[in-house]
Parts: C-alpha cells; structure tokens; sequence
C-alpha cells in the first residue's frame, strides 16, 4: 500500500451550512473544465444527491492511501443551519478493491502492474451542486478558520459563472489489449466452474484488464464517455499521479438517516436495439438469476451484520434495467442502522461490494486472487461521497477507467455459477467493454473471442494436422500426495476450457469425483492422468489412470536438467494433446539422454517452452517468461510461480525472448506439475547455468503451497 500523504489543514470541527446560488448556464462538463484548473477536480453525475450533480474542486484535506480510509469518513464537522437535501461538502474519493484485506485476512494480490494508491480521499469543505431544473448552487460548510479562503472561493465561481467557456482540450488513447490472452481467462472460468462443481464455492466473479496508452486530459476522457453513456453513478476523479473515470450503472450503498439502501447488478444480456427478446430472455434466464439471488442474500446478510434485527428487506427483486448496450438485473436490499453504527463499521461489514466478489464472499475474494491474472487496483471497489449532511453514497467501481503512469486500463468481469460457459462468460466481458469505448471513441485491438489466433496447433509438414490431434484427445496429468490432489480445479479447469472450446461440451460432471476416488487409497506421489476423447459413437469418453511418481517434487531438492533446443512453427499451442508424436522423431534425432528436454524455438526465434514444462529465466533480478500468447501451455504450476514472484516482492515480466538471451540468462529453471521447479543446468550447445537463490526461493515457497493445499 502506498504511504499516507496528507496535503494542508485538517476537517473542521464545527461549520454553518452556507448556500449561495450562482448565475451560471454552462453544461456539467463546462464546469468540470473550470473545476479543473484547480487542485484536486471531480464530479459525481446522475443518481447522486437525489439525481443532482455534484462538482468540487480545491480540497481542503486529501489523503492518500491511509491506514484505515473507512474512519477518515467518519471525521465530519458538527454542522449547523442544516436544510433538507443540502450535500454542503464531505470526503469524495475512491476505496481500492485492495482494502478487502483490511476486513478479511487473504492471500497477496497477484501482480500489479501499475500500482495506485489504496484509497485516495479529499475533504472538500464546498461544492457546486446543480439541481434538477438545471440551476447551480455554491455549497459550503463554512468555518470560521476558512472563511477567507471561502469567500475567495465563492468569488472565484461567480467569476467563472460569468466567463466563456473553456475550450475542450483533447486525449488519446490507442487500442485496448487483453492485459492476459483471452484463452487464459477461458481457463481461469473453467477453474472457477471446477470450484463450484467441487463445493468449494458457489459463485465467483472471475475479471480480466484491458489495457492502453493515454495521452492528454482525462477530464476530457470523462466528458465525452458521460455525455455519450449518461451512466447512473458517473464520476470523476483527478489527482496529482491519477485519474478515474467512472461510468457504473451500480449503487453498493446509500446511507440517508439511518436508512440504508444497496442494489447490486448481476445479471447480464446484450441490448439490441430496443427489442424485448433479450429483456425477456434476461428476466427468464435461470444462470442470470441464480447469479442475482446469490448475491442479494450476500448483501442481506452483510447489512444484517451491522442493521437493526428484522430491519432487513427486498423491496424489488430482479427487475431488468436498460444500460448502454446491456440489459442488467438488479435488486434493492435495505435495512435500519442503530444510531451508534457509524460508517466505518458499515463498511467493515459490507465492503468489498458482494455483487464483485462471489459467494461465500470470503473464499470467493480467495480464489480471485488465485485465478486473475493481474491485481484490481481501483476497479471493483467503490467510489463516491460521505457528506455530514446527506449522508454515505457508494457507487460500485465497475466500467471504470483508471489513468496512470501513461497507462488507461479497464477491469471487465462477470459472476460465474455451476452452469456458466467460459467463452459466454469471455463474450460477457466484451460486451461491457464494447459501449465503453465506443463511448470514448477506442477499440478493442482486435475481436478476441472471434480470432483465436493458433488455439489450435498449426500445421507444418512434419506434424499431424489440427484434426487428427482433435480426434487423438487431450489430456491433463496431475500430483497426487499421499491421495490428495495438488491444484486439482485448476487442471480439471483448463481441461474442460480445452474440452469445451474443441468439442463443444463441458467434461462430464463426474469426472472430478472419479479422479479423487482414483487416488484416494494410494500412498506417496502419484501420478494421475485424465484423458479425453470422442468415441466411435461422437460421445465424449473420459479415462483415469494412476501409477507412482518417484520424480515427483518434494521441496527438497532442485534438481538440473539440460535443455536441447529444437525449432517447431507455432509451438504446441494451449492444448495439452495426447497426440505427442511430432515430439519422438526429434528426440531421436537429437539422442536426448535421460536428463534432457527438448527446448520449443519458434520460427521467429522465441523461446516458447519445453516438451514437458514452462520456461523462467532470471536477468538481473527480474524474473521472466514467455507469454501466453497461443504457443504455449498455460501451465498450473506456472501460474503459481507467478504469483509466488509477485508474493516475494520479485520483478516479473511476461514477453517474449529468445535463444540468445536465454543463453545470457543469470539462472534458468522450469515448471511442471509433477516436477515443481528444476533448474536448468545447461543449455546445450550454448552455455551453463549454475542453481541460483531464485529458483530456490521458488521451489521452497512452491512446497509449502503445495502443502498447504494438501493438509
């Protein structure tokens, strides 16, 4: 998390609401302009206040990933001359999806690319609100220790009132790429769906990032995404290192008096048009909700946790809500807090928003760190205003773009349940991120979902066509300890993502029961091997096997291999194929002894992964490997790797490299699933590599998650 930062004075005490109103007939996005050549500009457009808009700029406290942001919300001054409706001021920022880990002990984040700070949060002492006629109001909790700065303040915006507008200033951002292929967000749902087949959870809300260049004015970025998108809980927020622009169609909670409100969003269709099929389709859809009704009992339960007893209700269930491109379903969840609630221990017991995370919330906010690839940053978490007047208002941080270090990304996601479908659940993402950046006129880099690009093997005249491997099957093999599974979801996952995507067909619901039954009596490590296949009769047709692994990982030792670099065009792509005789001829070839694996060259030179495991070369102190881009296996212990790098606080970087820079690596080592880490000893032909500190770091954090999930 980022140090605190505190700018200037401190919260009043004590302040008199002070309403003045302003001779201004200028657009939202005029004003935000104006507010924008002050320090600290932002704008809440849409629902907010009862459906006025909200804009501040020039804020008295701002700070910046606090120790505990939910009570800075409660510093508040005591407020006197109080009239109804009035918003007067109050802490506007955002919450990071990061704070979880403040309510709920979890696991470290995955990598984060770009990190913001946890919470920013500036107390603004005044605003201007607009009304529904369209009038602007200057708003102010006035206090004697500021009052000359107000009055200047109150000057500065009868001024402006007055003067032309600013002119629009510009902003460019160049396509958005999938921060992670599509195929491994396929392979992430599918794990997700093994999760909840297993009992180990019901719902769980599976993101991915889309990703930028950004140049120019953010403010700019949100004026046109909101006059084109007219969200529900738009806002805006600029800071010295980062902006936020949030177009989100959610409340997670409004706290008015001691009534509390939230309407969580799960459920989703494409909007065509203004016909009723998929309206109708949405309302009668039994995944959308099963996702919906999963996630209002969350809610309920978390408002229970702080709520008056029998306070809680549902006044609406599942209505469908018109979104830009997107029908939703949507529900109210309400309750009374007891006067002694503040709104700190309000959002200790509900944040992060339940509609984000999954159900049970705990274990799903688990496997959220388990299956993305990249940490959320603001995304997911909640933006809004806590005003000593009109109280707590929350929107939840979705369809946001989060702007930074020269970057603009974008999470998108969906909650997946037992009968979700991974690529439904990838064309979901698209979906709300298509009117999203049509809206601020950017593009997807291509279709993803429409162009997987070498998701089948290629062909070569050495190899056997894409066909004859689809007829051989593909397979998954896996660790078993002493009858327990090591990452058995996330093997079973990436089957079924392969199964799926090459016939059509989830694996059979069983499958999972039959493995553990296979291994359940066995002593030591064993190796357990799934195969998949269609049968004579065009059938899927499943086959388990067991025998001992004596290689297999025991933490103790990192043995070293020597790799025999070979060329095949466009690798093994993301399947595991059971077909694996391209391999033999070039290990004959090539006379491999015992201790060496053939090494993957592409025909463009890159490295791409070993015959049997995953390729991390260490430069520098950075740990590198090569991307999931089509060429490789995403391999299970990969993925762990990767995530034990970030956990170590290491560098890492997924791109591509090739033979020569491998040769130059400072230390080599691969990943499998039944070997964990090996270090590379040599790389033939080429040059050596002796065992170095992070393979070993690696290996020893690898046996103790291994552990850990195998009690």
């Amino acid at each position: 998390m980022t140090a605190e930062r505190s700018y200037t004075a401190r919260v009043p005490s004590s302040a008199r609401l002070v309403i003045e109103p302003l001779e201004m007939d200028k657009s939202l996005a005029a004003v935000l302009r104006a507010a924008g050549t002050d320090a600290g500009p932002f704008a809440l457009f849409g629902a907010w206040a009862n459906g006025r808009a909200l804009v501040g700029s020039d804020p008295l406290v701002v700070k910046e990933g606090s120790e505990d942001p939910f009570c800075l919300l409660d510093e508040q001054p005591a407020v006197t001359g109080a009239v109804p409706g009035a918003v007067g001021g109050g802490w506007v920022g955002y919450l990071g999806y990061g704070l979880s880990r403040l309510v709920e002990r979890l696991p470290e984040p995955p990598h984060r690319p770009v990190p913001l700070p946890g919470s920013v949060l500036a107390f603004y002492d005044h605003l201007l609100v607009r009304d529904g006629s369209g009038k602007w109001w200057f708003e102010a909790l006035w206090s004697n220790e500021q009052a000359e700065r107000l009055e200047l303040r109150l000057s500065q915006w009868r001024r402006r009132a007055l003067e032309p507008e600013i002119e629009a200033g510009g902003f460019a951002c160049g396509p958005f790429r999938p921060r992670a292929a599509p195929k491994s967000h396929l392979v992430s749902v599918a794990r997700a769906i093994e999760h909840i087949r297993s009992g180990d959870v019901f719902q769980v809300n599976v993101c991915t990032r889309l990703e930028s260049d950004f140049s120019g004015e953010p403010i700019e970025l949100f004026c046109q995404g909101a006059d084109r998108l007219e969200p529900r809980y738009g806002a805006f927020l600029g800071h010295e290192s980062l902006s936020v622009a949030s177009f989100s169609p959610e409340l997670f909670l409004k706290r008015q008096g001691r009534m509390v409100l939230s309407s969580p969003i799960k459920g989703t269709a494409r909007r065509e048009g203004h016909l009723p099929g998929p309206r109708e389709g949405l309302l009668g859809s039994e995944k959308d909700r099963a996702e919906n009704l999963m996630i209002v009992d969350l809610v309920r339960n978390d408002l229970g946790r702080v709520c008056r007893y029998g306070t809680i209700g549902v006044p609406a269930l599942l209505r469908a809500e018109e979104h830009p491109g997107l029908w939703h379903l949507v529900s109210d969840v309400t309750g009374e807090l007891p006067e002694a609630v503040s709104d700190a221990e309000l959002l200790r017991a509900s944040f992060p928003p339940g509609s984000v995370t999954g159900a049970p919330k705990v274990r799903a906010m688990e496997l959220i760190s388990a299956l993305e690839g990249t940490a959320r940053e603001v995304y997911t978490g909640a933006i809004g205003i806590a005003s000593p007047l009109s109280g707590l208002e929350l929107n939840v941080a979705i369809r946001t773009f989060e702007m930074a270090s020269g970057r603009a990304w974008l999470g998108v996601g969906g909650g997946v349940v037992a009968d979700s479908e991974p690529s439904g659940e990838l064309e979901e993402c698209y979906d709300k991120a298509r009117p999203l950046l049509a809206a601020i006129g950017a593009r997807l880099e291509s279709e993803p979902w429409s162009d997987h690009e070498n998701l089948r093997a290629p062909e070569s005249p050495r190899r056997a066509l894409p066909g004859e491997l689809t007829r051989s099957g593909v397979f998954e093999t896996m660790l078993f300890l002493d009858g327990r599974p090591v990452e058995l979801e996330a093997h079973l996952g990436r089957l079924s993502a392969s199964v799926s995507y090459l016939y059509g067909s989830p694996v059979p619901s069983r499958l999972g029961s039959e493995v553990l039954e296979a291994a359940a009596t066995r002593e030591g490590p064993q190796r357990l091997r799934v195969h998949v296949q269609t049968g004579r009769d065009g059938e899927l047709a499943s086959e388990v096997s067991v025998q001992p692994a004596p290689e297999a990982f025991c933490g103790v030792t990192v043995p070293c291999v020597s790799l025999v670099p070979t060329v095949l065009s466009g690798g093994l792509g993301w399947h595991k194929w059971h077909d694996r005789r391209l391999l033999a001829p070039r290990r004959e070839a090539l006379r491999l002894g015992g201790h060496e694996q053939l090494l993957l060259i592409d025909s463009d030179g890159a490295v791409l992964e070993t015959e049997h495991a995953n390729v991390f070369a260490v430069f520098r102190g950075t740990v590198r490997t090569p991307p999931l881009d089509g060429r490789i296996l995403a391999g299970t212990t990969r993925e762990v790797i990767i995530k034990l790098t970030s956990a170590a606080g290491l560098s890492l970087s997924e791109e591509p490299f090739g033979i020569a820079e491998l040769a130059a690596a400072d230390e080599v080592f691969v990943t499998s699933s039944i070997r964990g880490v090996l270090a590379v000893g040599e790389l033939r032909g080429e040059s050596s590599f002796p065992p170095g500190p992070v393979g070993a770091k690696l290996a020893t954090d690898l046996w103790a998650s291994w552990c850990r999930d195998t009690p």
